[in-house]
């Protein structure tokens, strides 16, 4: 992580790591994160995968639209930009958190089906 900020002429804050579930809107590291924004104390966010940051297509536009208000971007570390202040912007995020929702409910549905087969079997 301190290759790609300094290559991007970032400077770096701190990390927050992951710690709930994606699908979970009450996240507090995440809430965390929107709070510094929200003070105007950062200016970009750095997530290794735009899915860690959300995986609704309701969540994710919504927590981008409001850091975007705060002027602060969200940068991926494929080197995707999230600037919802552009046509692309939107269309990119909104694309991506779509294939992020999608994902994680086939995940869902991997898990119940397993569960099941389990049980059918007679474990617990």
């Amino acid at each position: 992580m301190g290759e790609f900020t300094e290559r991007g002429g970032y400077d770096f804050m701190d990390v927050f790591m992951k710690t709930a579930s994606g699908t979970k809107s009450n996240r507090m590291e995440r809430s965390k994160i929107i709070d510094l924004a929200q003070a105007r104390k950062i200016e970009a966010v750095l997530v290794t995968e735009l899915s860690r940051w959300g995986r609704s297509t309701q969540d994710l536009p919504d927590t981008l639209n409001k850091l975007s208000g705060w002027k602060v971007s969200v940068v991926a570390m494929s080197g995707l930009t999230f600037e919802l202040d552009t046509p692309h912007g939107r269309m990119m995020a909104t694309m991506l958190a779509g294939i992020a929702q999608f994902e994680q409910e086939l995940i869902s549905e991997r898990v119940k089906t397993g569960l099941a087969t389990a049980r059918a079997r007679g474990k617990n």
